[in-house]
């Protein structure tokens, strides 16, 4: 019932917008630009759904990553934080006291520095730097989606590869089957598999 609401009203907001479009002022030949207003936030969503919420790029650039940097359970942290040293001599750091409390994650361009707050856990931390990762090593890819013309401004691209960032750190901790076949094996008990993956509930 609740997807067919919505598609009534994905379908009458449609309506409204082609009808704006070809409204014409009175006394103008140009034409009259009254499409309702769209959120940046609604505008990704939308994006995101016709997409079902895959992109296979992103998979497999994060499974590249996963080899690349020999990322093993135990070290997960130190893996990515050598594959950012090496690949983008870029340093990590991790911020203690007042300076841990100012951002969760920063990165400095200047100074090639990324820093991570310490009030982050450990499965967080993981998780921040691979969405730094794809932001810095991937940003073709990010792009390659950002540029759809369904996003109609700049803040609508920027929030889409905030979004696609995120998608890859949760490819790189959570590598899609691996965590299907965990999912399955062992019923879909989050708790278990947000251990197996050190992740949080959330994520």
């Amino acid at each position: 019932a609740i997807a067919r609401l919505y598609r009534t009203y994905a379908s009458v907001r449609q309506g409204a917008e082609a009808l704006a479009s070809r409204v014409v002022l009175a006394d103008s030949e140009a034409p009259f630009a009254a499409s309702p207003s769209v959120l940046p936030s609604e505008e990704v969503s939308d994006l995101l759904q016709r997409h079902k919420n895959y992109f296979s790029s992103l998979e497999d650039a994060a499974d590249e990553l996963a080899r690349a940097a020999r990322i093993e359970e135990e070290s997960f942290f130190a893996r990515l934080v050598d594959f950012l040293r090496k690949n983008h001599e870029i340093e990590v750091e991790i911020a203690r006291g007042d300076a841990g409390r100012k951002a969760l994650r920063r990165y400095d361009v200047d100074a090639k520095k990324i820093t991570i707050s310490e009030l982050l856990p450990p499965r967080s931390r993981n998780f921040q730097l691979a969405h730094q990762i794809a932001l810095l090593h991937h940003r073709d890819l990010l792009d390659e989606v950002a540029l759809d013309r369904s996003l109609t401004n700049d803040e609508s691209r920027a929030l889409c590869r905030v979004a696609l960032a995120n998608y890859f750190a949760a490819a790189v901790v959570m590598p899609y089957r691996a965590f299907l076949d965990a999912a399955r094996g062992e019923r879909y008990d989050i708790e278990l598999l947000g251990h197996r993956f050190r992740t949080s509930y959330e994520q």
